[in-house]
């Protein structure tokens, strides 16, 4: 059973040529964190694009039509979010906070149509109680139901280890 907390790996950013298998699944906790974190962003931006809609009659915003196109607009707000970030280096704010990156399952950058599909498969993980994320409790990899559905993962790519960073010195003979 996967642990709630991971082991620190090398960071992309430390110029090893690492395999993308290198860098373990993200555990719970930092899932939740990152989670919440661009909640909060996410919902920022989602006020944003309401501030417009008292101008809109109430007959239109309460009709069928007008909440599917307000929940359209929501949407695609959450994806232009993620999809821009995930397609643009792997990370969402919170992610790059709680050093995550989402990357295609073989560990290829994400695309437009990879960050739509994960965000509405991330949906149910999130409204069945959580269960797609406590999924990465019992899964042999450490992956949520999206991870798995989407075809694409997170990673926890942690600081620098010690001998990452040390600079190498020749051998003294």
């Amino acid at each position: 059973m996967k642990g709630i907390s991971e082991p620190v790996h090398n960071s992309p950013e430390s110029g090893a040529d690492h395999e993308t298998s290198d860098f373990p699944s993200p555990g719970l906790f930092r899932r939740i964190a990152t989670l919440i974190y661009d909640g909060v962003l996410l919902i920022c931006l989602e006020i944003v694009v309401a501030l417009p809609l008292p101008a809109i009659p109430e007959e239109v915003r309460s009709s069928f039509g007008g909440r599917m196109a307000i929940f359209a607009a929501m949407m695609l707000v959450a994806w232009l979010f993620v999809g821009y970030c995930w397609t643009h280096g792997g990370q969402t704010l919170g992610e790059r906070a709680w050093r995550v990156r989402v990357v295609a399952q073989e560990g290829s950058p994400m695309t437009w149509g990879l960050s739509l599909r994960r965000l509405l498969l991330g949906i149910p993980s999130l409204i069945a109680a959580g269960t797609g994320y406590l999924w990465v409790l019992v899964d042999r990899d450490g992956q949520t139901w999206h991870d798995r559905l989407s075809g694409s993962r997170a990673q926890y790519y942690g600081k620098a280890t010690k001998a990452a960073t040390e600079p190498t010195t020749p051998d003294a003979a």
